[in-house]
């Protein structure tokens, strides 16, 4: 039985797919890790902009027939929170990058992952509001026995 399916879901990755459309990674509150073929994202008029990119967070609908699986295709999206300013600072950015890689390898497919979302959601919102002021990992240097 085919069921249709509502999630949020953050853009942590995106590749072009045939002419007009996209396949779009990253993490959902429900699914976990989750993939979508998204058709016309890509297309361009006067009326629409795209509204698939990285780190914005989507509402999207889709059908599932409940075999686990990698890859989906989403029906309507729609953009919930714009983070594009992130892109504002190169180092956030790339951080952001560090962390989106990290989650897409590191993150199950169909296994929910509220918690991780509400932080990646949480730090995403905080960098680009400044509140965070750059995301740094700096390397962890064991201090010497001897002096």
């Amino acid at each position: 039985m085919i069921i249709n399916w509502q999630c949020q879901f953050i853009v942590l990755d995106k590749r072009p797919y045939r002419e007009s459309a996209l396949i779009c990674s990253g993490i959902s509150p429900d699914y976990g890790k989750i993939s979508f073929v998204i058709h016309g994202a890509q297309k361009l008029s006067e009326k629409s902009f795209p509204k698939a990119d990285l780190f914005r967070e989507l509402e999207l609908e889709f059908s599932d027939d409940g075999k686990a699986k990698e890859l989906y295709t989403a029906k309507n999206v729609e953009v919930l929170t714009s983070f594009d300013d992130i892109a504002n600072d190169p180092r956030n950015f790339k951080m952001a990058g560090r962390i989106a890689s990290f989650l897409l390898k590191n993150t199950q497919i169909d296994q929910p992952q509220l918690f991780v979302y509400g932080a990646l959601r949480i730090t995403v919102e905080q960098t680009v509001t400044h509140r965070i002021m750059t995301l740094r990992i700096e390397p962890v240097v064991p201090e010497s026995e001897g002096g």
